[in-house]
């Protein structure tokens, strides 16, 4: 027959771990009820511990696509307030073009206005955001264009100067510019001058915008165009118009031809503004579509946490109950190690 020794000492030491396994779950406890979550979860979870990793995960990837399509939801307004300013400074121009037409000085009246409208053209389509010119195509790092009125002239300008003079012989501030006839003035409009707009007088003196347009996924398997490119032909047509009323000298042309380059610009114009409109339809598709992507992200979100919290979570009713226990077994503990230490032979000798 064998026997366990037994003494205060070894009763006391197995009380004292006994406290401090106690503690340790007391203060497990105590950081879930804090949380809300459990202390380990990969211990607690076991197999389903994968599981919550993965939910994670797809969790994460919706955060991030939800900052990414905040940042493109406002580059998307951005973008449709400038074109909506274009649209709207167009159709202004084209009614001062009719008043004009048959105004004493309808020509310096136009050349003014055209001028500003012209600089507002390209400030319009050199706006940028989060470090990025939004009309620039794919070359984002590039301003799409040169300033048209900066000293010495860009490419822009001087193109539009050596076409007049080659045209008509005269530069365009010359008084010999009312030699000009209608005739003459359409067959220029039409021809030279509309070609400085086309390709490749457009790449190479007006624009250094990529007509490509990047695409930028807004979910897992959806992707739009957040912009437009400096490059469409509205765009063109709006340059065309500014550049005709402001720098082709309409303050020295004949009444006869002057009304003749009003005809054509309206003309112009109108077609521009059109087109604006379906860039403004474009660009509001990609809206509605990043709005309904956003929608349903976050409700694919809300479904992951709340699967998340099922699975991590923990009941604080639970919790609370466990601390009290664990408490009242540390306190028992400490009770009978006190007892334990009060003892001695001699209280029985």
């Amino acid at each position: 027959m064998k026997t366990t020794f037994i003494s205060t000492q070894s009763i006391g030491e197995a009380t004292r771990s006994n406290i401090m396994r106690s503690q340790t779950r007391l203060s497990e406890a105590q950081t879930e009820l804090g949380t809300g979550k459990l202390y380990d979860t990969g211990i607690a979870l076991g197999g389903e511990y994968s599981n919550l990793v993965d939910l994670r995960q797809q969790f994460e990837s919706l955060l991030v696509f939800e900052k990414s399509n905040a940042v493109l939801q406002t580059r998307l307004e951005v973008s449709e307030a400038a074109l909506q300013s274009l649209v709207d400074g167009a159709q202004d121009f084209i009614s001062e073009l009719i008043a004009a037409r048959q105004a004493p000085s309808g020509g310096e009246l136009i050349q003014e206005s055209a001028k500003g409208r012209l600089q507002g053209l390209v400030d319009q389509m050199n706006v940028s955001y989060n470090g990025e010119f939004l009309f620039s195509g794919i070359n984002v790092s590039q301003p799409p264009f040169a300033d048209y009125w900066s000293d010495p002239p860009p490419a822009s300008r001087a193109a539009v100067a050596a076409s007049f003079l080659a045209e008509f012989g005269v530069a365009q501030g010359d008084p010999g510019a009312q030699s000009i006839t209608p005739v003459a003035m359409d067959s220029f409009l039409d021809g030279t001058f509309a070609d400085l707009f086309e390709d490749p007088g457009w790449e190479s003196n007006w624009s250094s915008a990529s007509s490509g347009l990047a695409t930028v996924r807004i979910g897992r398997s959806e992707t739009i165009t957040p912009s437009v490119s400096a490059n469409e032909n509205a765009i063109r047509k709006l340059a065309q118009v500014y550049a005709a009323a402001a720098d082709l000298g309409t303050a020295n042309l004949s009444k006869a031809t002057f009304e003749a380059v009003i005809d054509n610009i309206v003309t112009v114009a109108g077609g521009a503004v059109q087109e604006l409109s379906g860039l403004q339809s474009s660009l509001g598709l990609s809206q509605a579509r990043l709005a309904t992507a956003t929608d349903r992200g976050e409700i694919q979100r809300s479904l992951l946490q709340d699967r998340i919290g099922r699975l991590e979570g923990v009941d604080p009713f639970e919790a609370s109950t466990r601390i009290t226990s664990l408490l009242t077994q540390i306190e028992a503990s400490y009770a009978v190690t006190a007892r334990i230490q009060r003892l001695t032979i001699l209280n029985y000798l």
